[in-house]
């Protein structure tokens, strides 16, 4: 998984393998405020998402 800032900076990163569903928490305090895309990847393929941290 990682965490991409609005500059397409990594700003945060795990990894971990896993089977079936998985549930992570991210600690986000230490990020600025702004626009975050974060991407996961299961096999070959990669999930992005977006979110707002005011």
């Amino acid at each position: 998984m990682a965490v991409l800032n609005g500059k397409g900076q990594l700003v945060l990163s795990r990894n971990g393998k896993a089977a079936g569903k998985v549930e992570e928490r991210l600690n986000i305090k230490q990020l600025p405020a702004g626009l975050y895309t974060v991407k996961v990847k299961m096999g070959h393929t990669v999930r992005t998402g977006r979110f707002l941290k005011q």
